[in-house]
């Protein structure tokens, strides 16, 4: 079974990964780690001078294919 993660964002847009999760859990985790992580990715690339996205994560859909 291969269970894939797909990330929506305010700004309407999303995101599908490229990574494959073995479990319907391991997916959720990956979501998780995305929302822990947002904030903290986006405020590096600012202080670094680089493009990012004002977007906030929305939510999530996961499935197994």
């Amino acid at each position: 079974m291969a269970w894939r993660l797909k990330i929506y964002f305010s700004d309407g847009t999303s995101e599908l990964l490229d990574d494959v999760f073995g479990s319907e859990q391991e997916a959720q985790c990956e979501y998780e780690s995305w929302l822990d992580n947002w904030a903290e990715g986006r405020e590096t690339l600012m202080l670094s001078g680089e493009d990012y996205s004002d977007a906030d994560i929305d939510d999530c859909d996961i499935w197994e294919e």
